[in-house]
């Protein structure tokens, strides 16, 4: 019974229990610290306390990679040539899509929004009447042919100080093309039709730039995104960058020494080969079995 309280009772005072429990674990050498350590060093304004208690990071201590974003970009000054020769690589082909885009869409043909052709100055008409597309080309034997009807619209004067008509809701024969047209007649009047053509919807140019503008947004959005914000793509050409400062490049003295060497031995090689050639044509004409020429 002795021995038992003896056994069980703490010589400690409750003092040195106190001060005992305030001192923290010691951390040995080389070891990662607790959790509670971390969010106790981590937690300076009760944030990333929080976060590193919580667990969230990337794994490796509590490291949250949003910390790595100075501004806009994702560890800035990190692998800088890498990123900035993957920067113009993307945007030459972005570039170059453009260019191609451009030309491409100089050929597309958009829907009319009107007709108009080019008369005679003086030409009686006025807007708002039915007119007639005449033709002689036809026939072949003058008379006319109508190929196709039309509204008339206002004359307006052209570019080169022409006088322009406006037709609106051209309809053509079938087979018929609105460039055969000779004369426009419209009630007793009639107008000697020099050129006619469509007005699209819009001028194509629009078109052209704009696919093309987007494809250069294209490319500065990509570049951006995976060279400058995402962290793994952006990891990936960090890690690049130090591989290539591994790289033992050669000496100006050690490619023209490797040149010379190439074409010395391809000279030798191709003189050896001649050689042979010739000796063992020389033998086999020498035994009747090649003939010369």
């Amino acid at each position: 019974m002795a021995g038992s309280d003896q056994k069980n009772s703490d010589p400690r005072t409750p003092v040195a229990q106190l001060v005992e429990q305030r001192i923290p674990n010691p951390q040995v050498a080389g070891s990662s610290p607790s959790r509670r350590d971390l969010a106790v060093r981590g937690g300076g304004n009760g944030d990333g306390g929080a976060l590193v208690a919580s667990g969230k990071g990337d794994g490796q201590g509590g490291h949250n990679h949003s910390t790595d974003h100075h501004g806009f970009i994702y560890k800035p000054g990190e692998g800088y040539w890498v990123r900035v020769l993957t920067v113009v690589a993307i945007n030459i082909i972005c570039l170059a899509a453009a260019a191609w885009s451009f030309t491409q869409l100089g050929a597309l043909t958009l829907p009319a929004d009107h007709w108009q052709a080019v008369v005679r100055a003086d030409a009686a008409l006025t807007p708002g009447q039915p007119a007639q597309l005449v033709t002689t080309k036809i026939s072949g034997d003058g008379s006319e042919t109508i190929i196709g009807t039309a509204t008339t619209g206002a004359i307006s004067t052209g570019l080169a100080g022409e006088s322009v008509l406006r037709l609106d809701a051209l309809s053509l024969s079938p087979g018929r093309s609105a460039t055969e047209a000779q004369v426009i007649r419209a009630g007793d009047s009639a107008a000697p039709v020099g050129a006619i053509g469509s007005v699209p919807i819009f001028p194509l140019f629009y078109l052209q730039a704009g696919i093309a503008g987007a494809l250069v947004l294209l490319g500065v959005a990509i570049s951006y995104n995976y060279v400058g914000r995402k962290p793994g793509s952006v990891e990936f050409l960090i890690a690049t960058d130090s591989e290539m400062r591994k790289v033992n490049w050669s000496t100006r003295r050690e490619i023209l020494g490797s040149t010379y060497v190439v074409i010395g031995a391809c000279v030798l090689i191709a003189g050896t080969l001649f050689l042979l050639d010739f000796a063992f044509a020389s033998f086999f004409q020498a035994i009747d079995i090649l003939k010369s020429k």
